[in-house]
């Protein structure tokens, strides 16, 4: 048995292609075209002490394109069997068999009907345990007797709209409802020559996803309360600290402004000096005719009290610190605000007539639901603040933009939100809302954002608006898919487990189960979207362990022995570092002293420096550009020194100083230049290893002189390693210190063991010790045990792992649980586990086992 610590990746941005059991096994499409199926193991099982904790099996290569949707049979506790879809336009069911205590994977039954029509596969489902449907992109609808291998094809249900997802109605066999790119939704019966039960125009945009409610027979309550809208209460405190501060200021200024009487000369300039000899008010009425004569008069003018000159710019400091914290802390608008400002907000658009039409239609459909209402589907029950209203076979629908619709049997508009109100917080790229309906009174919902919300569908307002609030936003980016092992139907008296879970996937690379009646996460299962290329064990923390990924991104793992069972681990810690990394990464190297130091070299001739330190991202530093090919082995030297070989080439670089420019080293031995393609770094020299499988030994220092070489194979050298010159279960030095392990390409796929000697002369040389034959295509990589002396452990492209005994040369242990090729490998550095190994393989997982359990004679190829 073994346990897969990193998981393959399920393919990004695909919402139905994540299945889980009522008991709990995953199954998805992965990287390489591959079909994933995780069996759940049991906490006491193995060295890992987890309370979840999964086995892949990987199918590579299950189509000839990438799955794109999964669906378990209603009768997987019996039977084992699931569907699966591909972008090829083959659909395929697959059952699990247990042979000999492993699980086998085998394709079943194939329809191609899809394939004929060279179309890809959008949605597979079973409708029953003996019927599956499935859709394809240019719109024909496949019906596939299971039991007789007989399909029947629907092309002209929804002729000229293109499908993008759907979904089997768990209730009624052969329903199907069935959303398009151009946000046009379908529900179909297919029996007999099939029919189009309703359609109606859900969204503006395109249909990202579907999902029946579990409970066929639901009332929804919907209150005539009122609801408030932010904007309009904020608006009104707005007007109201206006009209306020208005009000303070004057109050302010008649208490403290100061009464000046103006000079009588204030004026001289602006009044018109009169003639005394004649006054035409002298013997009349003050106001006989009309206005009177001006009289000079005091005038009061009020000003502000003038404030001393200096300010204190503490005080002011603190009142601008004040004013900051209150604006922070005023209420966020929320999501219903929002959409009853959205409700409230006039749209203009380009073509008037359509508006109207729209407006015609709404108002129609409004008018039908209340007649229908009122008639027999619904039953009102009058209170004084809600109403109730009886529904059978609810449908709910969500857009790439985060709409959410909720349909009635009659395709009716129950209610509806809006997750994401501004386009302008949608991140650009692949989007993909989602939607699932996890309980009747429970809808969750994945917006844009990668946030995970729910709501309540059977509680609607007097705008038939639904209210969502968030759940958890665990991912760091790009949640595209969630799924539940709830029961699929449910009725009334159906009480919630304690088991039920929500199991998401994100452009993270993580697996996130969440419980949401605890409100925390359970578990967070770490996958890889690529070949394991290298594993490497810290040579100075037992716990960390590095892993080169062929997605573009380094993992590095943290784990420990417990407490109070040093024979166990704890769960990893994984780390993943991706930036500044662009591209494959094919090796890395551990400085042998400086702490948390990682180089790391890419398929694309990228050398650079990790910082792990921390449990953050940090970005890697690039180095200098040196060689121009893919770059294989790497290996730190003297100090700073890094060495990095790659397209035949040898370089090194001075790591204190990443802008300095590297340096070439040329190997020359008996007048010809050796072509490079390994490179290792000991006590003894620089081991280097040629393409012509030639092997030398370097002194360290340059010019790099030889001091012993031989001819080993006769095709390049892959993997080169040296034997400890001390194990951690002995305090003296190893009778086998003296031995280094080679692995080429050459097809005898052999293991040579070279002994590091002294000749007669007192010249050094390699003498062949002993060669280990077993593997049945090439070796890649070896690892010595650091525990016990002359156990060498090596990986193959025959996807087996062998670990062999120096004593004898005989193969003790096989592991074959890669689905592929077996690439990274290295012992776990706990030495109360010395004989445990960690192996990276091509079907992008990464897996502990212990090589008692996988003993040679047991092993069946």
């Amino acid at each position: 048995m073994d346990e897969t610590v990193l998981l393959p990746s399920p393919n990004w941005f695909l919402v139905s292609n994540l299945a889980v059991s009522s008991d709990g096994w995953l199954i998805y499409g992965g990287p390489s075209k591959s079909l994933c199926v995780l069996e759940p193991r049991k906490a006491d099982e193995g060295v890992i002490s987890s309370n979840e904790k999964y086995q892949a099996h990987v199918v590579l290569r299950a189509h000839s394109e990438r799955i794109v949707a999964v669906n378990i049979s209603p009768e997987w506790s019996e039977k084992r069997t699931l569907l699966t879809g591909s972008q090829d336009g083959v659909v395929k069911q697959w059952v699990l068999e247990t042979v000999n205590n492993r699980i086998k994977i085998k394709a079943q039954n194939v329809n191609d009907v899809h394939q004929a029509e060279q179309e890809d596969v959008v949605g597979v489902g079973y409708s029953s345990s003996t019927m599956a449907i499935s859709v394809g992109g240019y719109s024909n609808v496949v019906k596939w007797d299971l039991s007789s291998n007989v399909t029947t094809g629907y092309p002209h249900l929804i002729k000229g709209l293109k499908p993008t997802c759907m979904a089997c109605s768990p209730h009624l066999p052969l329903h199907v409802a069935v959303g398009t790119k151009q946000g046009v939704i379908f529900v179909l019966d297919l029996h007999e020559k099939g029919s189009i039960l309703y359609k109606v125009r859900s969204q503006d945009e395109e249909v990202a996803n579907l999902s029946w409610c579990p409970q066929y027979e639901v009332t929804v309550k919907k209150t005539f309360k009122e609801t408030k809208s932010f904007l309009t209460d904020r608006l009104a405190s707005i007007r109201s600290e206006g009209t306020t501060s208005k009000t303070k200021e004057t109050n302010v200024l008649e208490q403290s402004g100061i009464g000046k009487t103006l000079p009588d000369d204030s004026f001289d300039d602006s009044i018109v000096q009169e003639d005394d000899t004649f006054d035409i008010y002298a013997d009349h009425e003050a106001e006989e005719f009309g206005h009177k004569k001006y009289v000079p008069e005091d005038i009061v003018v009020k000003v502000k009290q003038e404030k001393a000159a200096d300010v204190d710019y503490l005080a002011e400091c603190l009142k601008l610190k004040e004013e900051i914290l209150r604006r922070k802390n005023q209420t966020e608008p929320s999501i219903e605000s929002l959409v009853d400002a959205l409700d409230k907000t006039h749209v203009e658009t380009a073509n008037p007539a359509e508006t109207e039409v729209d407006s015609v239609q709404t108002q129609a459909e409004s008018v039908e639901a209340s007649t229908s209402k009122a008639k027999c589907d619904n039953t009102d029950a009058k209170v004084a603040n809600e109403s109730s209203h009886y529904h059978k076979h609810l449908l709910a629908s969500i857009g790439k933009n985060g709409g959410v619709r909720v349909w009635s049997k009659s395709g009716q508009l129950v209610s509806s939100s809006i997750v994401n109100a501004s386009q302008k917080t949608v991140k650009k790229g692949p989007v993909a809302s989602t939607i699932l309906w996890y309980k009747a009174d429970t809808l969750l919902i994945v917006d844009p954002k990668s946030q995970l919300m729910e709501t309540n569908p059977l509680q609607i307002n007097n705008k038939n608006k639904l209210t969502c609030q968030l759940v958890h936003q665990q991912h760091k980016r790009g949640m595209y898919c969630i799924v539940t092992n709830a029961p699929r139907v449910q009725t009334e008296t159906t009480v919630p487990s304690d088991d039920w879970s929500v199991w998401s996937a994100s452009q993270d690379r993580n697996i996130i189960r969440y419980c949401l009646k605890s409100k925390k996460a359970l578990a967070v299962h770490s996958t890889c979207g690529g070949f394991l290329y290298t594993v490497l064990s810290c040579p100075y923390d037992a716990g960390k362990v590095a892993v080169s990924v062929g997605d573009g991104t380094i993992r590095v793992l943290e784990m420990a022995t417990l407490p109070d069972d040093d024979t166990k681990l704890t769960v990893p810690s994984v780390v993943s570092y991706w930036q500044n990394v662009q591209g494959k990464v094919l090796t890395i190297a551990w400085h042998p002293t400086r702490e948390n130091l990682l180089a790391f070299a890419t398929g694309e001739a990228r050398v650079g420096l990790l910082d792990t330190g921390g449990r953050y991202e940090r970005p890697g530093r690039v180095l200098h550009p040196g060689l121009s090919k893919a770059v294989y082995s790497l290996c730190w030297g003297d100090g700073m020194q890094l060495f990095a070989s790659g397209g035949g080439a040898l370089v090194v670089y001075n790591a204190s100083n990443v802008d300095e420019a590297p340096q070439q080293i040329n190997v020359n031995i008996e007048g010809q230049s050796w072509q490079i393609c390994a490179v290792s770094w000991t006590s003894q020299g620089l081991l280097v290893g040629s393409q012509a499988g030639a092997v030398a030994l370097l002194t360290q220092l340059a010019p790099h002189t030889l001091i012993a070489a031989a001819f080993v194979f006769t095709k390049m050298i892959h993997a080169m390693e040296w034997h400890p010159q001390q194990t951690s279960s002995s305090s003296d030095l190893s009778p086998y210190k003296n031995l280094v392990a080679v692995t080429s390409l050459a097809k005898e796929s052999n293991i040579v063991v070279l002994e590091y000697g002294t000749k007669e002369d007192g010249t050094r040389q390699f003498t062949t010790w002993k060669t280990l034959v077993g593997h049945k295509n090439p070796v890649l990589q070896v690892a010595w045990n650091p525990h016990r002396d002359g156990l060498l452990v090596s990986s193959s492209q025959d996807a087996t792992v062998r670990v062999w005994e120096m004593s004898s040369g005989s193969c003790i242990s096989i592991f074959g649980g890669h689905a592929q090729s077996s690439l990274g490998v290295t012992w776990v550095s706990e030495p109360q586990l010395p004989h445990h190994v960690i192996t990276g393989g091509a079907d992008a997982c990464l897996r502990v086992w212990d090589i008692y359990q996988h003993k040679a004679e047991d092993y069946e190829g």
